[in-house]
């Protein structure tokens, strides 16, 4: 099978064949039970990897706020550091940052919040007006809450990184189940070919519709986030 849609598919159609046979030779019935508990075991890994990464999304959702306002804040430093004459216009942060302003809002993560310290460490260096020191302060506010976000992601990441190896170790232990029960059938059904293949046979193909991305209204760049 090439995917758990295809595993799960094909092996609720085989079961349900099999289950709809009248004489089931003896020799295939271990080897039909050890398939349908490894397939009930791979959907049961599979639902929980499913609800293990809605929770890790959920935690990251709220870093992922937060880093939006911290991009928002770097934004209004820019601003605020060209205002009050600190630099240029078209590189507001010419020799306090390797960044440009845009570049640095898409950094990843952790990557932005060092980058963002020491680019206001360097600002509040110059000594700045308070226009500038309000702006830094909320910087350093928001930098603070995307740390605090991706610390409470780190229990719900490692959940999922298990529940994702152990639906892994389902899917492999699903194939060899299912290669067994078919090779075995192949040798009792040898006299009736029809059966075997119809036993086996794959499941329809049922058409997706096709989701048509709308056009956004500016260019945004993914952050790095775990996998």
């Amino acid at each position: 099978m090439k995917n758990l849609i295809d595993q799960h598919a094909q092996g609720a159609a085989v079961l349900e064949k099999f289950a709809q046979l009248n004489d089931l030779p003896a020799e295939l019935k271990p080897h039909l039970d050890a398939f349908g508990k490894a397939h009930q075991a791979l959907e049961e890994a599979a639902r929980a990897c499913d609800e293990a990464r809605m929770a890790r999304d959920a935690a990251l959702s709220v870093a992922a706020v937060a880093d939006d306002a911290l991009d928002v804040a770097v934004e209004k430093l820019a601003s605020a550091v060209v205002g009050a004459g600190l630099g240029k216009r078209t590189a507001p942060f010419a020799g306090l940052s390797h960044f440009s302003p845009a570049n640095l809002t898409r950094l990843a993560y952790l990557t932005e919040v060092k980058e963002v310290r020491v680019l206001v460490a360097k600002v509040a260096a110059k000594g700045p007006p308070q226009e500038v020191t309000k702006v830094i302060a909320e910087c350093l506010q928001q930098a603070a809450a995307v740390e605090a976000g991706l610390g409470k992601l780190s229990g719900p990441q490692a959940d999922y990184d298990r529940k994702r190896a152990a639906r892994d170790e389902a899917a492999m232990a699903w194939s060899k189940a299912y290669g067994k029960l078919q090779l075995r059938a192949q040798v009792a059904f040898e006299d009736a070919p029809a059966t075997f293949q119809s036993l086996f046979a794959g499941p329809e193909a049922v058409q997706r519709p096709v989701k048509h991305l709308k056009k956004k209204a500016s260019v945004t760049t993914t952050k790095d986030v775990p996998a």
